[in-house]
Parts: structure tokens; C-alpha cells; sequence
């Protein structure tokens, strides 16, 4: 179970609370992009749905393929791209009943 993710360029951070030291340590981390692609955007938002799957919203002020919401399983693995050329800005992402994502367009 994923206790804490956090996105700083262009990795996702896992981070669970230590009971020990009361404060979250770093356990894991990981480069976020579609394979087959050179790089990503900037992580805008990320959520975690109840399969511990990770959502981000990614942005980029360079090219309109980068506005988009990737999703990777608890794993790491990557799952799905979605929206991809058709966000003006993935600014924001949810997780909604059911597991519907919920993007935001800026």
C-alpha cells in the first residue's frame, strides 16, 4: 500500500511513514513516460486510485503530446496514456468513485 507520492522532475517519489522516526521516509522512485519516448512533462497533479495504480497529470510548455494523464500500475509498470493532444493543460487529476479519473483542463 502507497502511503505518500509526490512527482519532482520527471520521477514520482514513494514515500511510507516511518512509526519509528514519525515522519515519511523515501522507499522508492521512479522515471515516468510512455515507452518508446524520450522524456516527459512537468507533473502537474497525481492521485492514487484503490488499486494503488498511479495517475499523474503531466503538462509540458514545449509540445501539446505531453499534455496528458499517464497511469501506472502499483509496480511501477506503466498501464495507459490518456488524452494525449487533446489537454490545452492536464493541470489537475482525481480519483472519483469506481475509479473514474477525473482531469482537469486548463
Amino acid at each position: 500500500m502507497l502511503t505518500f507520492v509526490g512527482a519532482a522532475h520527471s520521477r514520482v517519489l514513494v514515500y511510507n511513514q516511518s512509526p519509528e522516526l514519525g515522519f515519511p521516509v523515501l522507499v522508492d522512485w521512479f522515471e515516468y513516460h510512455p515507452p518508446g519516448q524520450p522524456g516527459c512533462g512537468n507533473p502537474y497533479d497525481i492521485a492514487v486510485d484503490s488499486q494503488d495504480r498511479i495517475i499523474i497529470a503531466e503538462g509540458s510548455t514545449i509540445d501539446t503530446f505531453m499534455e496528458r494523464i499517464e497511469v501506472f500500475d502499483k509496480h511501477f509498470n506503466y498501464v495507459g496514456t490518456y488524452g494525449e493532444g487533446l489537454f490545452s493543460g492536464a493541470t489537475g487529476v482525481s480519483v472519483g468513485p469506481g475509479d473514474v479519473i477525473v482531469a482537469v483542463n486548463d
